[in-house]
């Protein structure tokens, strides 16, 4: 997205944070079947947590973006190369030009919506699909055996 996160230094920001604890509450809601309807979730102490940590995630997209779009109305940010001769951009600059070439197709939530997908797709991804995998597999036993 253009944006450094520094997520690999021993002070990991809030934003890598929020994403551990709404990844902790998601696989908490998935193995915990009474939780799966919307009205009891939410009046839980982790159906709590999970909202604060996604306020947290959709204000640090929903900043970048308005950062990135400053940023492009300021000084038209080019790309760079990538020392072959085609030109390198972040995925945020190219759905901000799509909405300022073309006079808005997407919205601001349009862009916060994609932004959201691949920046919360980003972490963790493997390691869910593994617990997925096994948890199924222990639900049916019937392929355990084949």
């Amino acid at each position: 997205m253009g944006v450094q996160l520094q997520s690999q230094s021993g002070s990991a920001p809030e934003y890598v944070q929020a994403l551990k604890r709404m990844g902790r509450a998601i696989f908490h809601r998935v193995v915990s079947f009474w939780l799966y309807a919307d009205w009891i979730y939410s009046r839980t102490e982790t159906g709590k947590k999970a909202k604060e940590a996604l306020n947290v995630l959709h204000g640090f997209t929903k900043s970048i973006i308005q950062q990135r779009k400053a940023e492009h109305r300021a000084r038209h940010l080019f790309p760079k190369e990538n020392g072959n001769g085609n030109k390198m951009r972040a995925f945020l600059d190219c759905l901000i030009e799509l909405s300022d070439v073309y006079s808005g197709p997407l919205s601001d939530a349009d862009i916060q919506e994609e932004v959201d997908t691949f920046m919360f797709e980003g972490h963790e991804t493997t390691s869910v699909a593994l617990n997925w995998a096994v948890l199924l597999l222990g639900v049916n036993s019937d392929i355990q055996e084949q």
